[in-house]
């Protein structure tokens, strides 16, 4: 059943049914969004992300999550999570936290579970393992696995570029993690996914991060 929430409520949260996408008033009032517009869904591979915009183009329409008192939102993309999204997550899930996106063409991102992340030390000898041609998205991480960068594009060339940084010679870098998408384009816009994320949570960018996503 979709999270139904009273007109009253400014929880910014979405629930994930077997029956479609549930949104509270406050996920709706964020996106813009109105009942009966357009909705594209889309999903980047590997990244375990749904991401999701206002488009003519869209196939799915959006509802009231409860049509008797007109609040909250329901998207009804019933094959798209029993025939896709059901065989990769564990669904129902419920107080998935929305993340509203700005300068990108997609209006919010819902994270259903952290990457395949692929961890490996900080050294010219770990990165040179890296496939030459994989592109995705990296996280440079320092004491306790706190994050202190988050990049993307060619994983090999950005990393061994990072190396040659004195800022992020040891002891500040102890770690990197990263995770191969499928084109460049994914992985730009889940660096902005990323690095919004952790800014709702932390309240500031990465330590290291100089462009705000």
């Amino acid at each position: 059943m979709p999270m139904i929430i009273n007109n009253k409520s400014t929880v910014d949260v979405c629930s994930i049914s077997k029956g479609g996408i549930g949104m509270t008033n406050g996920v709706v009032k964020k996106t813009g969004w109105e009942p009966d517009d357009m909705i594209q869904v889309g999903f980047i591979e590997n990244a375990a992300c749904m991401i999701f915009r206002k488009s003519k183009e869209g196939t799915f329409k959006l509802a009231y999550a409860n049509k008797q008192k007109k609040t909250g939102g329901k998207i009804y993309c019933i094959s798209f999570i029993q025939n896709y999204l059901q065989t990769l997550f564990e669904i129902p899930k419920k107080g998935v936290q929305p993340i509203h996106l700005s300068n990108t063409a997609w209006d919010m991102a819902l994270i259903m579970d952290e990457p395949e992340w692929v961890n490996t030390g900080f050294t010219k000898m770990d990165v040179n393992k890296i496939p030459k041609n994989d592109v995705g998205i990296y996280e440079l991480l320092g004491r306790g696995d706190a994050v202190l960068r988050i990049g993307e594009g060619k994983l090999y060339e950005r990393l061994n570029a990072h190396l040659k940084d004195k800022r992020f010679a040891p002891p500040a870098v102890k770690g990197v993690r990263y995770v191969a998408l499928n084109e460049t384009v994914d992985g730009q816009l889940f660096e902005k996914i990323r690095i919004t994320q952790f800014e709702n949570m932390a309240g500031v960018l990465p330590r290291f991060q100089e462009i705000r996503a």
